[in-house]
Parts: C-alpha cells; structure tokens; sequence
C-alpha cells in the first residue's frame, strides 16, 4: 500500500458522486473520511431568526458523510481489509465494487491481492476525544 501522496486533509480521491479526503495513517493503515464539498454554509439561528449563511465563489465546507479504513498488508490470509461506513444508498453490489477499486487504486493495492471489504452504515456516531486534542491537557 502506497500512502506517500496523503499527508494533509487537502489529499484526497473522488469516490463515486463523493471524495475520500484524508484523515489519517499508521505504518500499515490509513483512514479517510467521506463526504462531499459545498460552497455554501447555513446555520440555524434559531428563536425563529433567520439562518446565518455563508457562500464563496468555490467550494470551503466539507460535510462527512462516512468513512474508510483500509489495512495492508495485513498478517492474515487477507492481504487487504478494507471497512467504509457509508449510507445505505451505496450499498448496492456495484457501487460497492467500484469504491472498494478505486480505493486500491488510489493506495496502490494490487486488484488480485485478497482484499475483504465491509460495508456498514451508523445512524448515529458517539465517541470520547482525549483531553489534550481538547486543548485542555
């Protein structure tokens, strides 16, 4: 697996209608996240006052959707295994197929290497994010 060309959140490749930007990478994995970019953002005021909105001329908001890890090699029979969090709506066989190719192809994985792929969808995502990434340790 070749992640040479992904080092900042601007690196990235297009995935079917979306684009996998770069999240981060270990010795032997490397994650993305999922989503599409916008050239405008809105934010609810609320107490019935009106949205806040904000537009550019290109787009400046990325919105995540999902995400993708992908390992390799691996020690396992499973040179490749790759999971995507994604909305169901890319679940069919053959959106499938064509995330999990160009997946290899953006990270170098030889299509006849023994990839698994897992498809999964979350409606809802909780996490703890350590203190220090907080600024407060």
């Amino acid at each position: 697996m070749d992640t040479s060309r992904f080092t900042n959140v601007e690196d990235g490749f297009d995935l079917l209608d979306l684009k996998a930007r770069f999240a981060f990478k270990t010795k032997a994995s490397i994650s993305f996240d999922i989503g599409r970019w916008w050239s405008t953002l809105r934010l609810p005021a609320g107490d019935g006052k009106e949205d806040l909105v904000w537009s550019a001329d290109r787009p400046f908001v990325f919105t995540v959707i999902g995400w993708i890890d992908a390992h390799h090699p691996c020690d396992s029979p499973i040179k490749a295994q790759v999971r995507i969090c994604i909305p169901t709506e890319y679940h069919q066989f053959e959106r499938m197929k064509s995330i999990v190719k160009a997946i290899c192809e953006a990270l170098s994985i030889p299509l006849e290497e023994y990839c698994e792929s897992k498809f999964f969808t979350s409606e809802k995502v909780t996490g703890i994010i350590p203190p220090v990434y907080l600024g407060m340790g």
